[in-house]
C-alpha cells in the first residue's frame, strides 16, 4: 500500500518539511519518492527513520554534488531523491545518534546563506 501527499513548502520552510517527513515516519510511513509538492510513502516500522533535507550549491547530477551525496551516504544515511537542488536523506533511528548534517556553526551558517 502506498500513500501520496501533496503539499507546498517554500524554500525557507525546509524545517517544516523535515518535520512533516519525520512525523510521517513516526506514523509508520517511509518516504520513497519526492517531486514538486509530492511525497510518496510506503509502510515501515513506526519511527524507523529520521529525515534531513539539504540544499545543494549545484544540481544533484553535478560531479561535486554526486561526490557530496556519496560522502553523506558513507555516514550511514540513505539518499532518497531530489527535487531541483534539494536532496532528501534518511537515516535509521536505530543507528543511535541524532541525524544532523551540519555539526559546526560555521558550516550551518554557510548553508543558510546558500538557501
Amino acid at each position: 500500500m502506498k500513500k501520496t501527499i501533496h503539499k507546498l513548502f517554500w524554500a525557507w520552510q525546509f524545517e517544516e518539511e523535515e518535520k512533516l517527513l519525520n512525523e510521517m515516519s513516526l506514523e509508520g510511513w517511509v518516504l520513497t519518492d519526492v517531486g514538486f509538492c509530492r511525497y510518496e510513502f510506503e509502510p515501515c516500522e513506526k519511527g524507523e527513520y529520521q529525515y534531513k533535507l539539504e540544499y545543494l550549491a549545484n544540481s544533484p547530477r553535478d560531479k561535486h554534488s554526486i561526490k557530496y551525496i556519496s560522502f553523506i551516504e558513507e555516514t550511514g544515511a540513505e539518499y532518497v531523491g531530489s527535487y531541483l537542488k534539494w536532496v532528501y536523506f534518511r537515516k535509521k533511528v536505530t543507528d543511535g545518534e541524532c541525524f544532523d548534517i551540519y555539526s559546526d556553526k560555521t558550516s550551518k551558517i554557510k548553508y543558510f546563506e546558500r538557501i
